[in-house]
């Protein structure tokens, strides 16, 4: 990070599949210790909400590129569209784009509040500004490999794109129409590096990269553990407060309640791996990790949920009230719940967690 020609960039995609302010603070805290030069915006960054992500940009100093994000409610882009750093006697110009088509799954609430533009109608406009004041042009763009390719042949003046989005690692660089394309993959797996070696005109005359693997043999950053221990005891204080309120809603009573009316039902549920989910956690010697309790067991963090195996061994495993949000006048039969949808399963079933996760063959698999 010290070396004066050495560019830290990320393309989109720092936060995760589902919300969580607590988690995606901690790792604005961490991005803000590694000191990125330059950050692109994905789908995923926007799962909390644009007020917090512009919230956590600000506080954190993340130095966000965006030419084609804006907050629809403020009519206001969501960062600068691009920025030029100097390293060396070389001037870099970094822009940010997003693919629309990347940004289609987010659910509507949050979708309806960006105003997402086309990418080619944003480099049209931009790339003459940034050419000017500029003597490389690197894009961060959060968009598939085949549309990261078009972009190359339609601007054959950018000299290095880096993608996100697609979870495909590319792990040596691409050439298309001049323009390298590289791309790391997904889930923080890897890290990506690129080295260009540069003429007097600022010219690429060579370049070598390579995706370095982040494997758990690798020596710890003693900061960033702290950061995570920190992180840690912030989950843990919460489900703590949360187990001294009173409901607001419908208490936690788990599936051998259940049972005395839907006995088929929950003979079947004992048959799947949500009926053990808690003891995956045991033999890994994780029982007592916040992060792997949300999904392995019912109402963790929630008042009258789970809280530990001593106290609340009824609610380990994920029951019945995960899927099916079972109020207190379910048994009056005053709220009748329906069957779970893709997005109940993917709080849980995300892509780092279940990769390959597909909701039409796994409700098969639990049904009943």
């Amino acid at each position: 990070m010290a070396h004066p020609n050495v560019l830290a960039l990320d393309a989109g995609d720092m936060m995760g599949w589902s919300p969580d302010t607590v988690k995606h603070r901690a790792l604005f805290r961490m991005m803000e210790y590694l000191a990125y030069d330059a950050v692109g915006i994905g789908d995923n960054d926007l799962v909390d909400g644009i007020p917090f992500l512009r919230n956590a940009m600000d506080e954190y100093g993340i130095p966000v590129v965006s030419a084609n994000l804006s907050d629809t409610a403020a009519d206001t882009p969501l960062g600068p569209g691009y920025r030029v750093l100097n390293r060396g006697e070389t001037r870099i110009g970094i822009i940010g784009v997003g693919d629309p088509a990347a940004f289609a799954l987010m659910k509507p609430n949050r979708k309806s509040a960006v105003g997402i533009g086309a990418t080619i109608e944003a480099l049209d406009r931009l790339l003459p500004d940034v050419r000017e004041v500029s003597d490389l042009i690197v894009v961060l763009s959060h968009a598939s490999q085949s549309h990261n390719r078009t972009i190359a042949r339609r601007f054959p003046s950018i000299d290095v794109l880096v993608g996100s989005f697609s979870g495909r690692p590319l792990f040596e660089p691409l050439l298309e129409n001049g323009v390298l394309l590289v791309q790391a993959g997904n889930n923080g797996a890897r890290v990506g590096r690129l080295d260009l070696e540069l003429d007097n005109n600022h010219e690429i005359v060579s370049y070598r990269g390579w995706l370095e693997p982040l494997l758990e043999s690798m020596a710890d950053d003693q900061i960033v553990l702290s950061m995570l221990e920190d992180y840690r005891n912030e989950l843990i204080d919460g489900v703590v407060g949360a187990q001294d309120q009173n409901p607001t809603g419908s208490t936690y009573r788990g599936a051998r309640t259940c049972r005395t009316c839907h006995e088929d039902q929950f003979e079947q549920w004992q048959t799947t791996s949500h009926a053990h989910a808690l003891q995956t956690l045991i033999k890994a010697g994780n029982e007592k990790e916040p992060e792997c309790l949300f999904c392995h067991t019912t109402g963790y963090g929630k008042p009258s949920g789970y809280f530990d195996f001593a106290t609340t061994p009824a609610l380990g495993d994920v029951q019945c009230e995960v899927c099916h949000r079972v109020s207190d006048q379910h048994a009056e039969m005053k709220d009748i719940p329906n069957p779970p949808t893709a997005i109940t399963c993917i709080e849980c079933h995300t892509p780092a967690q279940s990769p390959g996760f597909l909701f039409e063959s796994a409700f098969e698999s639990i049904k009943h």
